[in-house]
């Protein structure tokens, strides 16, 4: 035997002697757990039943990913105030506006079917009155969601457009 196929013969057979050496040179495995005991202790390196520290280092699946601190304002959901600060944008019906030359006022009906009048920076439950024209509102709607606080505007008309 000569040629290519003795030297790819010798290649294998030196490789082989190599693997052998290794694997008698390596420590011994671990031999495997038994019962399901044995495996509780050796995966959570704590005694079987103790639950003292179950998930100490891990973290809590009940808890935020990201500890950020929320903002109070209308992000967060809390108790509706009465009269027209706890009502949403949405719940307010444009009834009139009253041009003056101290400032437009506009007046709403009410969820509670009462009437309001709001000038510019009034607040409401989501929002506030930004400007006053003629025939419509803008209101600035705070919008809850990740990450921080938006804001939309939102128009309300006097008259529909037709």
């Amino acid at each position: 035997m000569s040629g290519p196929r003795a030297l790819g013969v010798a290649w294998l057979l030196a490789g082989s002697i190599a693997v052998l050496r290794a694997q008698e040179a390596a420590p011994p495995a671990e031999a495997e757990p038994q019962d399901e005991e044995q495996l509780e202790q050796q995966i959570l390196g704590r005694a079987p039943g103790d639950v003292s520290g179950a998930l100490s280092g891990a973290r809590d699946p009940f808890q935020p990913v990201f500890d950020t601190p929320r903002e109070e304002g209308p992000t967060v959901r809390r108790p509706r105030p009465p009269g027209i600060e706890g009502m949403d944008i949405q719940e307010l019906e444009l009834v009139g506006i009253v041009v003056m030359d101290a400032g437009n006022i506009a007046f709403f009906n009410g969820t509670d079917n009462l009437g309001y009048f709001l000038r510019v920076g009034d607040r409401v439950y989501d929002g506030k009155l930004v400007g006053i024209d003629r025939d419509k509102v803008v209101f600035e709607q705070e919008i809850s969601g990740a990450p921080g606080r938006r804001t939309r505007e939102v128009t309300k008309r006097l008259r529909p457009l037709t």
